[in-house]
């Protein structure tokens, strides 16, 4: 949420203002717009469909190769985006709970930290889920195929274990850790 809107919310009338002001004014056409891009995204898209409606605020996105199918729900509060999106997953279409709860945290992270919209974290998700299929093994550190921020998939390999990392995740490793370890193995990178 914007920073001002949590200061607005100390002082209950203007935050009650401020809320009914977006109930009615500035969420419903943003819920529509955000439903809209990613509708757009999924008629661009052979394996991902769309299914909702701007009035529930709720939309499912559907990802289905061969005879698999991942499906995420995301559910926008009527005073979005001053409140954060919501995201389950109905079908995980063996996706592990620890992957799918880092892949929510980057989407999350996508439309909240990055100014980014939810045709971007449904993007992010449904590129997960194609790299995912392809065989491409999620990077050790983050649990995503794909970087959150940089987009790329594990490109760097230990030369002992063989498993593969994100650049920065493993940047960021040797620098908590300080020392230049493989996290898997512990040998020197």
């Amino acid at each position: 949420p914007a920073l001002w809107y949590i200061d607005a919310r100390s002082d209950r009338n203007v935050g009650q203002f401020t809320e009914k002001f977006m109930k009615s004014c500035v969420s419903p056409r943003v819920i529509g717009e955000e439903m809209a891009a990613v509708e757009s995204l999924a008629r661009s898209s052979d394996q991902l469909t769309v299914s909702g409606s701007a009035e529930s605020g709720v939309m499912t996105c559907t990802y289905a190769v061969d005879e698999v199918q991942a499906c995420i729900q995301v559910k926008l509060p009527d005073v979005y985006p001053l409140r954060r999106m919501e995201v389950s997953h109905p079908k995980r279409a063996g996706v592990s709970e620890d992957v799918l709860r880092a892949w929510e945290t980057k989407m999350l992270a996508a439309v909240f930290q990055q100014d980014g919209s939810v045709a971007n974290a449904v993007s992010l998700w449904s590129e997960n889920l194609t790299k995912h299929f392809e065989g491409v093994e999620p990077c050790p550190i983050c649990f995503s195929i794909l970087h959150p921020t940089t987009h790329a998939i594990p490109d760097l390999t230990c030369r002992t274990c063989k498993q593969r990392f994100h650049g920065a995740c493993l940047y960021r490793w040797f620098r908590s850790s300080q020392n230049s370890t493989c996290p898997h193995c512990r040998s020197v990178f």
